[in-house]
């Protein structure tokens, strides 16, 4: 049974490093990389990385606008 708490489109709030390197076609040792620098949100809970689907989100975002401001 999966324990993850849902937002109101079925879609988990937390993720974990392995769902996030998924979704954003990474491989785990990347992003732990690119966490470790500070470049995207998260907590630490004891050993364990969480991303809160909105902030990752809402992050992409944010260098897609930079994106677009640096390329004109």
């Amino acid at each position: 049974m999966d324990d993850r708490i849902l937002d109101e489109d079925g879609e988990p709030l937390v993720l974990t490093v392995a769902e996030v390197a998924r979704l954003l076609r990474v491989g785990q040792t990347t992003l732990r990389q690119a966490l470790k620098r500070g470049d995207i949100p998260h907590v630490r809970l004891g050993r364990r990385i969480l991303i809160r689907r909105d902030a990752l989100f809402a992050w992409m975002e944010e260098r897609e606008q930079r994106a677009a401001i640096t390329t004109g």
